[in-house]
């Protein structure tokens, strides 16, 4: 089946919209989202955050001091969605993309929202609930939720897909397990998690899709950084993109800051597999900084042969690609001597 550039590009929009309100509704880390224990295996993407409540005053304030006044607290985005009761602040949540047809007029995303009185949730958008599916209408959309148990609703737009939603408990081992130990810590640290199926996703989007890519990309495209940015670390996310396996980011937030960690599987014997399975940390060169306002930071360990071979190569001299930048020849000697 080929999904049109339209379809998929509204998917992907509705993805990014909910993916936003998730992550704007963040509690503190507290260990994995307990709501990733209920979200099927099968997923392609999931986004999940521990509490709904603990960061509602952080949030605030860190959009103070951001002097973001265009953006929303949690208790302010629930509001603008018609939910006035029935929603567990306290509780984890969780949105995930199934597999489905990106062909329909609704993408296959459902999400689970944690509730200590479903019936209310329901009464606070008009509707009563009943056995099986209840449908009722949010922010002009059409949408359907059942109580799943244990103190889950499962929402989405699609009728048949939040019916079949299996949302029992007992897979969040299974989630983790794909993850790594990295991983596994960067689940147990975040405020919010976003998990990704790399093949599935792919699968799902197309070749245009890289998830983590880009992440790879902004370290080494600044001005004046390397030659040919571009082209030098297209190839390397080409390979993250064919090789990885599932990967997740996490991202944890304060009053005055937020900080994003990913870690990513790579396909055993692939190059970028050789260049991480030795492991490396690179927080006491991010923690040897000044304590001094800074915009972006970030630090590779090159300790490790594999990624000191990958890091030369990206930056390795290219005939032909112009006056090579003197930030470029100060790395790649200092590569060979660390």
């Amino acid at each position: 089946m080929q999904n049109s550039p339209r379809r998929r590009a509204r998917a992907a929009a509705l993805v990014s919209v909910s993916v936003g309100a998730l992550v704007a509704v963040c509690g503190q880390a507290a260990g994995a989202p307990a709501a990733l224990d209920r979200v099927p295996t099968e997923a392609m993407l999931v986004v999940a955050a521990p509490s709904l409540e603990r960061l509602d005053k952080n949030i605030g304030n860190l959009v103070t001091a951001a002097e973001m006044p265009q953006a929303s607290t949690p208790s302010q985005m629930l509001a603008m969605l018609g939910i006035k009761e029935g929603v567990d602040m306290s509780g984890s949540a969780a949105l995930a993309l199934m597999p489905g047809d990106m062909e329909a007029e609704v993408p296959p995303i459902v999400m689970l929202l944690p509730t200590k009185d479903y019936a209310g949730l329901m009464k606070s958008f008009g509707a009563t609930a009943g056995a099986g599916v209840t449908e009722f209408v949010a922010a002009g959309e059409t949408l359907f939720a059942k109580d799943v148990g244990d103190g889950y609703a499962a929402v989405g737009m699609d009728r048949a897909l939040v019916e079949r939603f299996d949302a029992a408990p007992g897979k969040g081992e299974a989630h983790a397990a794909r993850l790594g130990a990295t991983g596994r810590a960067v689940l147990d640290d975040a405020d919010v998690v976003i998990v990704a199926d790399f093949p599935a996703v792919t699968a799902m989007f197309g070749e245009g899709v890289n998830p983590f890519g880009g992440a790879f990309q902004q370290m080494f495209a600044g001005p004046g950084l390397i030659q040919n940015p571009a082209g030098r670390v297209s190839p390397v996310m080409d390979a993250v993109r064919r090789d990885a396996t599932f990967g997740v980011v996490g991202i944890t937030t304060s009053s005055m800051a937020a900080t994003i960690d990913m870690a990513v599987q790579f396909r055993e014997g692939s190059e970028l597999f050789e260049a991480t399975t030795a492991g490396g940390s690179s927080t006491g060169l991010l923690n040897a900084l000044p304590q001094d306002p800074f915009i972006l930071a970030y630090a590779i360990d090159v300790n490790a042969g594999g990624m000191r071979n990958l890091v030369r190569k990206v930056m390795a001299p290219e005939a032909g690609a112009g006056e090579r930048p003197a930030t470029q020849n100060i790395l790649l000697g200092l590569i060979d001597v660390v």
